[in-house]
């Protein structure tokens, strides 16, 4: 798994990092779930105080590739 993965609340099905919302076998919400250990190392309370002192101090629990053309919504709202 890598730091995070998009997983089915009821049936428990990983869809990996591609954005979207729902699971395709039984239309249940899909959930964050992180890795802990991996992240870890780079993502501590002095990281975060060192943030913004804004919602984008957790920017790091929030990012996904790009699998698509299109721009994220995250990156619209930074710029």
């Amino acid at each position: 798994m890598s730091k995070f993965e998009l997983r089915c609340r009821e049936c428990g099905k990983s869809y990996g990092n591609i954005p979207q919302s729902i699971c395709h076998e039984c239309f249940s919400p899909l959930e964050v779930f992180y890795d802990y250990e991996a992240i870890r190392p780079s993502f501590t309370r002095e990281r975060i105080a060192q943030g913004p002192a804004s919602m984008w101090r957790y920017s790091d629990l929030c990012r996904y590739p790009m699998v698509t053309n299109q721009p994220s919504p995250l990156v619209l709202l930074r710029c």
